[in-house]
């Protein structure tokens, strides 16, 4: 059999009339409101919060902070394949908003690991731009979901958190954040995961803002015996692999889709 005889895989990907409407209006959003000098000004005026908040109103006006959160939450359901058509879209401009670490990272292991109740609680909030959430998972310079040694005590049916987290994505502005700590096992070990929901203010949590070289918002946190109750803990206690993978796998995809975008836009 040669080469010509072989039948190639078809590669076609056609959108519906609502993922272009989507497209074109996460296009028009960040082309007008978000150009590449908006991070700039961000950067040279040395922005506190390092995203500006009225853009975020508006995009969260427009469902953007709700496009993979389902309707029964307030959000608009356009799932993964629209959250990266949006994706490419920021990615053209270097958009600085909270959309990956809340409406991607933080919204999908709400959606994957959370009750009923938790979800009814924090993901409304995030789709109207309200509430910002934050994942604190990396220990080190670089990414590795199982490296974990912030330790989680478990205590009086809740856990007691100790340890440090870095390179926590929009940290210093975040409202709430999902702690990935260690309540069984040993550091690299892919299982004794927990999830904790806590409180950006909660007692015995430090977050302190990073200094990145592209300016993007990043923050350091640390626990000294935080205490999280048993209705905090998204999932099941030292279960919170599964869900974080899987929240992971599709956050990198989304990821690639703003990267896409920046390649797209200066080639």
């Amino acid at each position: 059999m040669t080469t010509e005889n072989i039948e190639k895989p078809k590669t076609d990907f056609i959108l519906s009339e609502e993922q272009i409407m989507l497209r074109d209006t996460a296009k028009q959003f960040f082309t007008e409101q978000v150009p590449i000098s908006n991070l700039r000004k961000l950067r040279d005026e040395e922005s506190s919060d390092g995203i500006d908040r009225e853009v975020w109103k508006q995009a969260s006006e427009l469902g953007l902070a709700g496009i993979l959160i389902p309707e029964a939450y307030g959000g608009t359901d356009f799932g993964v394949t629209g959250m990266g058509l949006v994706m490419e879209e920021a990615g053209r401009t270097l958009a600085a908003t909270p959309l990956f670490s809340s409406s991607i990272l933080s919204s999908l292991i709400m959606l994957e690991a959370a009750s009923e109740n938790q979800k009814q609680s924090i993901l409304p909030a995030i789709a109207a731009g309200e509430m910002i959430v934050a994942l604190a998972l990396e220990e080190s310079g670089h990414h590795n979901p199982e490296a974990i040694s912030l330790s989680a005590e478990k205590k009086d049916g809740g856990l007691v958190l100790n340890g440090r987290k870095t390179f926590v994505l929009d940290g210093h502005i975040a409202d709430k954040l999902i702690i990935v700590a260690r309540s069984n096992g040993k550091k690299g070990d892919a299982n004794g995961l927990s999830l904790c929901l806590v409180d950006a203010d909660a007692e015995g949590l430090k977050v302190s803002r990073s200094k990145m070289v592209d300016s993007r918002n990043s923050a350091e946190v640390t626990c000294e015996n935080l205490t999280v109750s048993a209705d905090m803990i998204l999932g099941t206690t030292d279960d919170g692999t599964v869900p974080l993978e899987s929240a992971l796998d599709q956050a990198r995809i989304l990821l690639s889709a703003e990267i896409l975008g920046g390649v797209n836009e200066v080639f």
